[in-house]
């Protein structure tokens, strides 16, 4: 769980906290803050713990990536799922969002970079499963 608090610069936290900022003041109109904070927590662990299992310590897990990671998973099973009963009209974000966390993830994933690729799967994938649950 420390992993999620500590990072490797100063970009890195800043970096993290912005992601955090925009997108928990949007998943936070859907879920509650308590749900999105236990989301958070759930899958950075999660992405950790998968990370640890098979990279077998051969990468670094720092950072709040695969907490971030975790709530955009829970913020796209929930507009998935949950599709039909938001309404479009009032809030067009959530389709355009739904296109945001694609890209971002295409992206950040699988672009190659200094990051923790199975921290960020292992994030996004339990993010997924605790949308489904945990969505209201």
């Amino acid at each position: 769980m420390t992993a999620l608090f500590l990072h490797l610069s100063l970009e890195h936290l800043l970096s993290n906290v912005l992601m955090i900022f925009i997108w928990v003041s949007f998943l936070e109109l859907y879920l509650t803050p308590l749900r999105s904070t236990f989301i958070f927590v759930l899958t950075g662990i999660a992405g950790s713990l998968m990370s640890v299992a098979i990279a077998k310590g051969n990468e670094k897990t720092l950072g709040a990536s695969s907490g971030i990671f975790g709530l955009f998973g829970a913020g796209l099973a929930y507009l998935l799922f949950n599709w039909r009963r938001m309404d479009h009209e009032n809030s067009p974000r959530g389709p355009l969002l739904c296109i945001l966390i694609l890209i971002i993830l295409l992206t950040f994933v699988f672009a190659g970079g200094s990051g923790d690729i199975y921290a960020h799967l292992g994030g996004f994938i339990s993010g997924m499963c605790a949308g489904l649950f945990l969505s209201p």
